[in-house]
């Protein structure tokens, strides 16, 4: 789950950029969503759905295909922790959503970024201040589309050549 609201919001600032996934997701009619938000430890995934597209998102939510395991870790070492997570899922999914593919192709977006690998390839890292940003909603997209998870044609000439 991408960072959709700064790390301590006000109460107005809950879930406050989801119209920008919104925009990522109808702009990557390929991508699909999973949650690896600490909300995902105290909601299920239809209450986690409902408050990621509530508003103007809802035909979205089925591209909401699940959450990550919880890890259960050292309460003082965070490092690698969401990335452990993400590839567990991965790993557990794979056939169900044909990721059989090496390497995987995924990307994150969160404001930490001692939860993953240094460099972790994966990560679009946002503010923790700020979260999501319209200016981010781009730069997403080309990641999204960089990584092929974007309808794209191949022309003949290069299908031959590849």
């Amino acid at each position: 789950m991408c960072q959709l609201h700064p790390l301590q919001p006000r109460p107005e600032e809950l879930f406050s950029a989801t119209p920008l996934l919104w925009q990522i997701l109808r702009a990557c009619p390929n991508v699909k969503v999973v949650i690896s938000s600490s909300w995902r430890t105290t909601r299920n995934l239809a209450e986690l759905r409902y408050l990621v597209t509530a508003g103007g998102g809802e035909d979205l939510a089925e591209r909401i295909i699940g959450v990550t395991p919880f890890i259960s870790r050292d309460p003082d070492d965070h490092n690698r922790c969401r990335e452990i997570e993400i590839l567990q899922w991965l790993g557990a999914n794979e056939t169900l959503w044909h990721i059989s593919a090496r390497p995987v192709r995924w990307l994150v977006l969160d404001d930490l970024a001692y939860w993953f690998s240094i460099p972790c390839w994966s990560l679009y890292l946002v503010d923790y201040r700020t979260g999501l940003l319209p200016a981010d909603v781009p730069r997403v997209i080309a990641r999204c589309r960089l990584l092929n998870f974007a309808p794209f044609r191949l022309s003949a000439a290069s299908q031959l050549s590849q």
